[in-house]
């Protein structure tokens, strides 16, 4: 008997309904920023991030590539001169082969959503350094086209990063964002629908690090 050992699996399903619910979430966040009045600055910040994602884990890496395209939107806000808090929501995806004598295809989409505050400090004229972190909600999506196992995997899980950059501010409005984050995220296979005849899952190890460049709007 020939076994096709794909390590990830999960029965069908969209991300219509969570992606609606990120939706409506951002945009009542976005209102209460908004709404927010204090005595620092009310700085808003939309910006845009493409980046490379290298995972940490080497079965990964052998199944999907080591470095993989990530893009990124986020709503950021000063809070304070030095305290910033963000939102946003980092889209990876991913094809590759699984183990085995047949090299089955496979297909990964990732979504963290992801909700942090980053600390700035001065450099050097409209240089700046942050370090900063964040709490990230996931939503995994794996398309398997293999006979041994669930064709369509969903999952969704808890996770954090830590980051740390520099930024240029610009003209009157614009910031450039040199970045580089660390992800911590795992999704764990436990229930009956992530079990097949010929296939054992345990957990799928997603931690990585993410090294971009932003192009940052203030208003």
């Amino acid at each position: 008997m020939i076994v096709s050992l794909n390590i990830f699996n999960i029965k069908r399903c969209g991300w219509i309904m969570p992606l609606k619910k990120t939706y409506w979430f951002l945009s009542f966040l976005g209102l209460f920023l908004a709404s927010y009045s204090g005595s620092y600055a009310c700085d808003f910040q939309v910006e845009g991030r493409v980046g490379c994602y290298v995972p940490a884990s080497k079965k990964v890496r052998h199944i999907y590539g080591d470095a993989w395209a990530s893009y990124q939107i986020a709503v950021l806000k000063n809070i304070t001169p030095q305290w910033q808090i963000w939102t946003g929501a980092n889209f990876l995806s991913k094809k590759g082969h699984s183990y085995g004598y047949r090299h089955n295809d496979t297909h990964l989409r990732l979504l963290p959503i992801n909700f942090g505050a980053k600390y700035f400090i001065p450099v050097y004229g409209q240089i700046k350094g942050y370090i900063g972190g964040a709490i990230c909600y996931s939503l995994l999506r794996i398309k398997d086209d293999s006979g041994y196992v669930h064709r369509h995997i969903r999952k969704r899980a808890w996770g954090g990063l830590t980051q740390a950059g520099l930024t240029y501010d610009f003209w009157e409005y614009g910031v450039l964002d040199f970045f580089i984050d660390y992800y911590f995220q795992q999704f764990h296979f436990k229930t009956k629908n992530d079990a097949s005849r010929f296939v054992k899952r345990s957990c799928l190890i997603m931690n990585g690090l993410q090294i971009g460049l932003g192009l940052g709007l203030k208003f």
